[in-house]
């Protein structure tokens, strides 16, 4: 993914089942921030060079997911206008060791400003 990030090409990223093994988005935001296997399954890193940042990970899956939909102008980033769609996480994934990303979880879904979705 690095080396398309630095041609100027909008990275998605993707949670859907059968592509991925796991609905998970952390598990998939683990693997472009560390390059490595967020199971734990394999060992090392896979081209350590492709790493992407925290920042760049989370915009493939909101506000990227969103263009390469067409949606951009609708969702995939709060801003005045766009549908209030976000999670609530138990974690600032910003303040924790990046090889714990996969620890991450959502506590609550919102969709259209409703929750839809409540972990407790």
């Amino acid at each position: 993914n690095r080396s398309l990030l630095d041609t100027g090409a909008i990275v998605a990223g993707g949670s859907d089942w059968p592509v991925s093994p796991s609905p998970n988005a952390w598990e998939g935001l683990h693997g472009l921030v560390t390059r490595e296997d967020p199971s734990g399954q394999y060992p090392g890193t896979l081209w350590p060079e492709e790493v992407d940042t925290l920042d760049e990970a989370i915009a493939a899956f909101t506000i990227n997911g969103a263009i390469a939909m067409g949606l951009g102008d609708e969702t995939g980033s709060l801003e005045v206008g766009k549908s209030a769609d976000f999670v609530v996480l138990d974690r600032d994934p910003f303040v924790h060791p990046e090889n714990e990303l996969v620890r991450t979880t959502v506590e609550e879904t919102w969709f259209a400003g409703r929750r839809v979705y409540s972990r407790g």
